[in-house]
């Protein structure tokens, strides 16, 4: 049975393409099924500006390339480019530090020794493979035990909840959505520009009339003409501006304002709870055909304190009930919350400050991680074809056959990947 959330997602998809069909009368708007692209060349003159900083803009798509498949890209830019030697050994040890504070070692669901040893041969391309692989297996283990699994992907839509998982993503995640967008595609405008490529137009991505982002639009043609390496780069700096967006923000904001003000604010929040009201208890959770709606919890600050997979006890209005905490540290319910009063303006601007932070920093973080996925719409496909070609030119192959036969077979492995990664929401 489809679920109300899936329910409401196809009604989104469908009010959207209703004023896309409308707006697809306009000549200034090309219409892709509910996706709506409205060009304008209104802006080029602030990408030309930015692209005068040809250095740091290839020093930029140079470290994209290194992140996006590790030893196996980095090895492509020294032969490529064996006078750079050192500065390129450098953004490979970058990489390493990076993926191992912010990816290898917070790893819950995978061995941490075969993750380490995955990013860093094959980078952040490799270490999304991965976790779709280990996710797959996890599906296909507990669908042939008769038992209930988790996705491995879901769609992002503010203000709407995550299928499958007890996240609801607040409207103003739309901010962080629009923003990953927009530094995404301007930096693929900014180091087209840098490699002497026409960007052709920019402007604003939407579904139906709901704002998305913005895009900008090189010539296809100019980027396929453009040395191997010229061409990587414009593909490879997306991923890379969003894992600095993501960097930035989360030192300069989002680390200061967790260190000083959530605190505080998280106690607040906790000292005005009464109790969790029980309204669903999800499949997958532990506390399933045990705990019922409607059933009071009031040992709430106890539970926030728990860490993912462990055993905790709810202390209820029917008795103690104990379970286990999934691998995300989630109970697996959702409640509504009964509080003691009315917090104050000032709680509600920090909390909404923090949040709009927060999802700038997860969603530009996330999207950069995906985007390396060697699968044919990402941006990952066209740098494995690139990287590829360039091997299979050392070992007297066809460079362009090659690349394409690779960046083709990962992509139907993703595609497979991903197939096992959906199958959750029909079982």
């Amino acid at each position: 049975m489809i679920s109300t959330t899936m329910l409401i997602l196809i009604a989104i998809l469908i009010l959207a393409t209703v004023p896309a069909l409308i707006l697809k009368k306009k000549s200034k708007v090309e219409v892709h099924g509910p996706i709506c692209l409205w060009k304008t060349k209104k802006t080029l003159g602030i990408i030309e500006k930015l692209a005068k900083r040809k250095k740091l803009w290839r020093a930029i798509a140079d470290l994209g390339i290194v992140f996006s498949f590790g030893l196996v890209s980095t090895i492509f830019l020294i032969y490529d480019k064996k006078r750079e030697t050192k500065k390129i050994l450098i953004y490979y040890a970058i990489f390493t530090v990076t993926t191992i504070g912010l990816v290898i070692y917070p790893t819950a669901v995978m061995n941490r020794t075969i993750a380490g040893i995955v990013t860093l041969t094959t980078g952040i391309g490799g270490f999304a493979f991965l976790a779709l692989l280990q996710q797959s297996y996890n599906i296909i283990t507990n669908l042939m035990a008769g038992q209930s699994a988790m996705p491995g992907v879901a769609p992002i839509i503010p203000g709407v909840e995550v299928p499958g998982i007890a996240l609801y993503v607040p409207l103003y995640a739309i901010i962080g959505l629009v923003i990953l967008v927009i530094v995404h595609e301007w930096g693929h405008g900014i180091v087209a520009r840098v490699e002497g490529i026409t960007v052709k137009s920019v402007g604003l991505l939407t579904l139906g009339i709901i704002p998305l982002g913005a895009f900008a639009e090189p010539d296809e043609e100019e980027i396929e003409e453009k040395p191997r390496r010229e061409r990587t780069r414009v593909y490879a700096v997306g991923s890379m501006t969003n894992f600095i967006t993501a960097f930035a923000i989360g030192a300069v904001f989002l680390l200061p304002l967790q260190l000083f003000v959530a605190p505080s604010m998280q106690q607040q929040a906790m000292d005005n709870i009464e109790h969790w009201e029980v309204t669903e208890v999800h499949e997958r959770s532990s506390f399933h055909g045990r705990l019922e709606p409607g059933t009071k919890i009031y040992n709430v600050e106890e539970l926030h304190q728990a860490a993912p997979t462990e055993e905790v006890t709810l202390q209820t209005d029917k008795g103690e009930i104990t379970g286990q905490l999934d691998e995300y540290g989630s109970l697996g319910i959702t409640v509504d919350q009964e509080e003691k009063g009315i917090l104050g303006p000032s709680y509600w601007v920090k909390n909404y400050t923090i949040g709009i932070f927060t999802w700038i920093v997860l969603l530009n973080f996330l999207i950069g991680v995906i985007n390396y996925l060697p699968f044919a719409i990402f941006d990952g496909a066209r740098i494995t074809e690139d990287v590829a070609g360039f091997y299979g030119e050392k070992t007297g192959l066809n460079p362009e056959k090659t690349g394409k036969v690779v960046s083709w077979i990962l992509t139907g492995l993703v595609s497979i990947l991903l197939i096992i990664n959906v199958l959750p929401y029909f079982f």
